[in-house]
């Protein structure tokens, strides 16, 4: 398997040379359902698609407690979740107080079989011709690139 990109312009107005840049940017061909990842689990493992899910969604609540309770969670066969946040410089320590934190995010950090994959991959360019969008000759604007990529989407799944 390998990575698909497209190649990107954008035009940059800062620094000591100004003017249009190109780079090659991933392009993700959808988003793939938990459904399909449950499926293909209860098929290689031979175990039911009801135990696989009951599995991962009992994963995700304790995820969230141990997270929530500032616990980083190493899965070995996954990788390491950390919860983390930003939080306002003050000048002084009395001013530090919980209303200076916000951005309260999780970071990943994937497990060495999970890197070691990532460091076998390949990339090659991504076979798209889509009629108005693109000269394949040319690289896309970040505009064009949003809208090639809102076309490819899949509505991304909503579990509450």
């Amino acid at each position: 398997m390998s990575f698909k990109y497209v190649e990107v312009q954008r035009n940059s107005h800062v620094g000591s040379n100004p003017g249009t840049r190109y780079w090659a940017k991933i392009f993700r061909s959808g988003t793939v359902t938990a459904d399909t990842i449950v499926r293909n689990i209860a098929q290689n493992t031979q175990v039911s698609e009801a135990v696989v899910f009951s599995v991962l969604k009992g994963l995700e609540m304790q995820l969230g407690q141990q997270l929530e309770a500032g616990a980083a969670v190493r899965l070995p066969f996954v990788g390491m979740f950390i919860p983390t946040f930003d939080a306002d410089a003050k000048t002084t320590l009395a001013q530090v107080d919980a209303s200076t934190i916000h951005r309260y995010r999780y970071r990943f950090f994937p497990s060495l079989y999970l890197k070691d994959i990532a460091k076998k991959t390949k990339a090659e360019k991504a076979p798209i011709d889509i009629t108005g969008l693109q000269n394949y000759s040319e690289a896309l604007t970040e505009e064009q690139y949003d809208q090639l990529v809102k076309a490819n989407q899949q509505p991304d799944e909503t579990d509450d």
